[in-house]
């Protein structure tokens, strides 16, 4: 992993360091001081930025299953991830071995998770059992789904904008 600070007309390397499993997802906190990386293994580590003896990284949760999403809420209040067991977890943050919540309802594997409004607690999943979900994360009930009758059935990306989904 290789991370630069980007200002104006410069870019600077600011840490480099030796990943030991295959990453599936990267999100910097707000402050931009930590980096979360999700694995295949199932394990979601912090990293520091700046601070260079750090080169383990601090492990936060793990799954029993392959991990396929991962997205921290932008209050940082919550880590939800996505694994091949049709599971959504909704972890505190940063004490993430503290379970908020499951979000259940996929029949397989699900492949995609990603938040509505910044201000919302709406979260929408992409599955391979050719559906995609509406959630309320906090809570984990469903508040909507809709299920794809053709075509594939694993979600390669799922994006939200404003009030539009897109799925591919």
């Amino acid at each position: 992993m290789i991370i630069w600070r980007l200002g104006g007309n410069k870019v600077e390397k600011v840490r480099q360091l030796l990943i030991h499993k295959r990453a599936i997802n990267l999100q910097f906190t707000q402050s931009e001081e930590e980096v979360l990386i999700a694995d295949k293994a199932g394990d979601v580590w912090k990293y520091g930025i700046s601070d260079l003896e750090d080169s383990e990284g601090v492990p936060l949760l793990g799954h029993v299953s392959v991990l396929l999403d991962m997205v921290l809420v932008p209050s940082e209040s919550f880590i939800i991830t996505a694994d091949r067991d049709e599971k959504i977890r909704v972890s505190h943050f940063p004490n993430s071995y503290n379970i908020h919540t499951l979000c259940l309802g996929h029949k397989e594997l699900v492949s995609r998770v990603c938040l509505g409004s910044p201000h919302g607690n709406h979260l929408y999943s992409g599955s391979g059992d050719g559906s995609i979900y509406m959630w309320n994360y906090v809570s984990g009930v469903i508040l909507d789904q809709y299920r794809f009758s053709e075509g594939p059935k694993v979600s390669v990306f799922l994006h939200t904008h404003v009030d539009t989904v897109a799925y591919i």
